[in-house]
């Protein structure tokens, strides 16, 4: 029987890979990793006890450690690490988004507050924060990779799961996947890249007369 957490994520269809204890994943090449991902509840039972999965993979291992990759699903997470001896990754998001226009105050409550609001997030194991949100559409938006120092925006980068441990340490899912909150427009946006614009001369911007004289020239 799947911990309950892990439960969650294949409740939901959400394919995963396993990963060592070294932080690698359990198979190599790219075709051989994605063929890797299952949500097999028996599959990932069997990579848990040593037994390795249908590939062969990870056999003779027991592996405690999962990811998923969050744009699969329509969801993007906010990492916010909160590592001891470094920058309080909490205190920077709401200091970068008050840089934004959005203080703390005026944000909605499960973002005031996220241990008691928060419909869906996951405690990482040096007590940091994933913060799960649905965003339709989200392969198609681009999004700022580290908005603030210790914040990392996750979209198509696999993102270890709630159920997961790793030498020891536990990632705990709290609420359920299905409550994730969808991201507010007023973060979407801020979160969103931003297109850099080059000061290039197009062809159509180059006079005629130039153009003539360039052509010549070749």
């Amino acid at each position: 029987m799947l911990p309950e957490d892990i439960q969650q994520y294949i409740d939901k269809g959400i394919k995963l890979i396993g990963v060592y204890s070294n932080g690698a994943v359990i198979a190599r090449g790219k075709e051989e990793i994605e063929k890797a991902y299952t949500n097999d509840a028996e599959e990932i039972e069997a990579l848990m006890h040593g037994n390795g999965d249908k590939h062969g993979n990870a056999k003779g291992t027991r592996i405690s450690c999962f990811r998923f990759v969050p744009a699969d699903y329509e969801y993007i997470v906010i990492d916010i690490d909160r590592h001891e001896g470094k920058e309080d990754g909490l205190e920077n998001f709401y200091t970068w988004l008050k840089k934004q226009g959005l203080s703390r105050s005026s944000l909605p409550m499960y973002l005031q507050n996220i241990d008691e609001n928060n419909q869906c997030y996951v405690r990482t194991k040096r007590d940091g924060y994933h913060l799960y949100f649905k965003c339709p559409n989200v392969q198609n938006i681009k999004f700022e990779n580290n908005p603030a120092d210790s914040v990392e925006c996750l979209v198509t980068k696999p993102v270890t799961i709630g159920g997961s441990c790793v030498n020891g340490q536990k990632y705990k899912l709290f609420g359920r996947l299905e409550n994730a909150h969808v991201l507010p427009k007023t973060l979407l946006e801020i979160l969103r890249k931003k297109e850099t614009k080059t000061k290039s001369m197009t062809k159509q911007s180059v006079p005629s007369s130039l153009q003539k004289s360039r052509q010549s020239a070749t």
